[in-house]
């Protein structure tokens, strides 16, 4: 089993339950929740952000992925990621946080991941499947499945430079300090 990628439907579940929020959720609303699972993940959320990448020529791209703010937990950051669209102009990108761990919620989606030797692999992400994240993981969505994707994001310290690599080959370097 590779911690890049591996499946597990009870840690998905398991995670879910423990990180979504506890305020006002009764153990009754948690059950309906697993009971109604993918109808939930796919139409129920509350979206407090959302996110649109800086295409090469400066613009601001469309929007492909729509995100809730979970909770903090001292300086680790749980989201729920909703992904919208492709438009096949975003960015490879590498990530800021040393660490982070993907679970597919609902769905699915395809990405392109740049290998340290120089090819190109494509993983296919189900509902069910977990993944680690290093900051130097440079990787890009190439496909969403027709009924969407959710995942739950965990990050930890974010404290890397992120590289934005867009389909030419052109790429900008952003330091901790000149991002959100």
């Amino acid at each position: 089993m590779s911690l890049e990628k591996f499946r597990s439907p009870l840690l998905m579940r398991l995670a879910a339950l423990a990180l979504l929020p506890w305020i006002g959720w009764p153990l009754g609303a948690r059950f309906r929740l697993l009971r109604d699972w993918d109808d939930y993940f796919s139409k129920q959320i509350a979206y407090n952000d959302e996110f649109k990448p800086t295409l090469e020529d400066g613009t601001e791209g469309k929007l492909v992925m729509k995100i809730a703010w979970v909770r903090r937990l001292a300086s680790w950051i749980v989201m729920l990621h909703a992904f919208v669209d492709l438009d096949g102009l975003e960015p490879s990108h590498t990530h800021q946080a040393d660490f982070g761990i993907r679970i597919i919620l609902f769905g699915g989606y395809d990405e392109e991941v740049l290998r340290e030797d120089g090819s190109v692999e494509r993983l296919e992400w189900r509902k069910g499947d977990v993944g680690v994240i290093p900051a130097a993981f440079d990787h890009r969505m190439v496909a969403i499945r027709p009924e969407g994707a959710t995942s739950l994001w965990v990050r930890g310290p974010t404290r890397n430079p992120v590289r934005w690599t867009w389909p030419s080959g052109a790429f900008k370097v952003l330091l901790p300090d000149e991002m959100d």
